[in-house]
């Protein structure tokens, strides 16, 4: 019981923070038609971009976009 109340407490404050403090939105710089990486960084998302650019794959951009992010 007492686990479920701190576990609703914590959604309920999560929500609440969101509507206080929304997310902005990010408008994309460039359009691409071929490929693209999108993550919550825009250094890491460079970074994962790159290595697409230099003959990576989607895999290789995902975990270097990872690391960045730290």
């Amino acid at each position: 019981m007492n686990k479920i109340f701190w576990e609703m407490l914590n959604g309920i404050l999560l929500v609440s923070v969101e509507m206080l403090f929304p997310l902005k939105e990010v408008q994309a710089e460039q359009i691409y038609s071929k490929m693209a990486v999108s993550s919550e960084s825009e250094h890491a998302s460079r970074i994962g971009l790159n290595i697409l650019k230099k003959g990576g794959n989607a895999v290789d951009a995902a975990i270097a976009t990872a690391i960045a992010i730290g």
